[in-house]
């Protein structure tokens, strides 16, 4: 199996090091033309691990592959449409489309991509950041409200911030919860955008969720937390031996977590043959579309 990744941006260059980790036979780097590819494989050193630069014809072949959609949200759908599909397993990045763009046409277009696409996955690290979570500390069993704040040094603005980071708060909530909490319609939707700033609310039963996100590539750093209740849950990072190393602080209690977004490409990429994730990944992905559109239209 060959191993695909498209787009030249940092989230690309995770997505090459996890698939380099798999030990394919090939794995291509592909851009809209084959300099860039070559630019983007030796800015970030891949030429060491034989990553082969190319453009969209490579996905053409029939050989059974892992591709990896990188490039930006807005082109998600027409890059899924150059994808010839048949055994492959496509990983997509947050969100599968854009519910701006394609605004009451998106519960077709998302119809289209599953009957073509059999085993596509959408990548929610978020999720995996509430196991972590979960596995370490011991929630409440009353939620009755989550507040989230993430502040990013993204290029997004005004409905785009909403866009980008919905998929990182939802994901978060529903790795805290049970599966059959999304058979809960949620409801009382509220949202204030501004040029950088784009705030929220909702109700899932009588949970309160508060959605605080800002985007401004000025920033130095981004900075994420969020409230349980009224209890703070941090993420502090360290640098160890030019190693980011990712933490959780909560009650004043810190302990080390592997990085969500790892261990979410690595699960994908290990269970390619377990149909339940693809399931659910497609169930979680219309619910947060939904709740997306709420916001949008």
């Amino acid at each position: 199996m060959i191993g695909i990744v498209i787009g030249s941006s940092r989230i690309a260059t995770i997505h090459l090091r996890a698939l380099i980790k798999k030990k394919l036979s090939k794995i291509y780097s592909v851009s809209r033309s084959k300099k860039k590819s070559i630019n983007f494989i030796k800015k970030n050193n891949f030429e060491k691990f034989g990553v082969i630069p190319s453009d969209y014809e490579i996905l053409k072949t029939k050989k059974k592959k892992f591709i990896c959609v990188c490039v930006n949200t807005k082109y998600h759908y027409e890059c899924i449409k150059k994808i010839y599909s048949k055994g492959s397993i496509t990983i997509v990045e947050k969100p599968i489309i854009s519910g701006l763009k394609y605004k009451n046409n998106y519960l077709n277009i998302l119809s289209e991509i599953y009957s073509k696409h059999k085993k596509i996955l959408v990548c929610y690290p978020m999720f995996y950041l509430a196991k972590s979570f979960k596995k370490n500390f011991k929630i409440d069993k009353n939620i009755y409200k989550i507040n989230i704040y993430y502040q990013t040094n993204g290029n997004h603005t005004y409905g785009d911030i909403g866009e980008d980071l919905l998929p990182h708060a939802i994901s978060l909530i529903v790795g805290f919860g049970k599966n059959s909490q999304m058979k809960v319609k949620p409801n009382n939707f509220t949202c204030l955008v501004s040029k950088n700033s784009w705030r929220g609310s909702f109700y899932i039963n009588e949970t309160k969720i508060n959605l605080n996100f800002k985007e401004n590539k000025k920033l130095n750093k981004s900075k994420f937390y969020f409230k349980i209740n009224d209890k703070v849950v941090l993420r502090p990072t360290k640098i160890i031996n030019g190693k980011f190393i990712n933490y959780l602080s909560y009650k004043n209690k810190l302990v080390e977590i592997s990085n969500p977004m790892d261990d979410c490409l690595k699960y994908y990429l290990n269970n390619t043959n377990n149909k339940k994730i693809f399931e659910f990944n497609k169930k979680f992905t219309y619910y947060l579309m939904k709740i997306n559109q709420n916001f949008i239209i």
